[in-house]
């Protein structure tokens, strides 16, 4: 029996998971000797288990992955920085990690996992869910290779995900949270971009305030301007830690 570590990624085909299409046309890979050799590795985190609604996004990495190689004509310069990522870097697919539904803790453990692995070698993991609790599986994962002091998060969302999961918050919204309280992530290391609506309420902004956590909801973002408010918290990140953990929940673009 090989005593290699068994790879928490799953390659094939299967109903909600698995590789049809690699992101862009990149190289699908297959061990982690290739992740280790890569810029940046994309993963898959089809998994839904944590919503309060809308179900589905379990679909997520497929659809991504789907739409990005279709829309593939060539050459893909960033029209602002005049530089094509899938030339200059070395960027590859790992695949979708071994979901089983209904098992978020496992889908969380299997996240952490196959980011972990990509971070010790130095390869940025660009994970593609899913719903937004894969933050818990992504936080344990830079706690884990770089220590609570060593990491920033930004973080664009309509929500401040730091609910209280004794409160019955599902595990979507709670991850800051969560990492918090766990010692994994310090609150002077996050920076917020675009809360809106209803919640988090006024009991919870002061606990975030306590925290010592930033942010610039939505209204601030009109009025700012979008470059004005992430160019203030990438300077917060910078002068946090070395490392940055930058994560996009969709609904910061939901209109409804």
């Amino acid at each position: 029996m090989s005593d290699a570590p068994r790879d928490p990624v799953h390659g094939s085909y299967h109903a909600f998971y698995g590789v049809v299409r690699t992101f862009c046309g990149v190289p699908l890979v297959t061990s982690r000797a290739d992740v280790a050799a890569a810029d940046a590795v994309v993963i898959g985190a089809p998994f839904d288990e944590g919503v309060s609604y809308r179900p589905g996004t379990r679909f997520g990495p497929q659809a991504v992955r789907t739409a990005e190689d279709i829309n593939v004509t060539g050459d893909r310069p960033s029209m602002h920085a005049g530089i094509d990522p899938l030339k200059e870097l070395s960027i590859v697919d790992w695949g979708d990690i071994d979901v089983i539904a209904s098992d978020l803790p496992r889908s969380h453990a299997l996240l952490t996992e196959a980011a972990g692995a990509a971070l010790a070698t130095d390869t940025v993991p660009v994970v593609i869910g899913g719903d937004h609790s894969l933050s818990h599986a992504m936080l344990a994962a830079m706690h884990g290779q770089f220590g609570a002091d060593g990491y920033s998060v930004i973080h664009f969302d309509t929500h401040a995900d730091t609910g209280e999961a004794e409160d019955g918050e599902p595990p979507h919204g709670t991850p800051f949270r969560a990492a918090i309280e766990r010692g994994q992530l310090k609150g002077t290391n996050i920076f917020q971009i675009g809360l809106r609506g209803t919640w988090p309420g006024p009991k919870l902004f002061q606990w975030m305030r306590e925290q010592g956590m930033q942010w610039a909801t939505m209204d601030e973002v009109i009025d700012r301007g979008i470059a004005d408010v992430v160019r203030e918290a990438i300077d917060v990140a910078r002068q946090a830690a070395p490392k940055t953990y930058l994560t996009v929940d969709i609904d910061v673009l939901d209109p409804a």
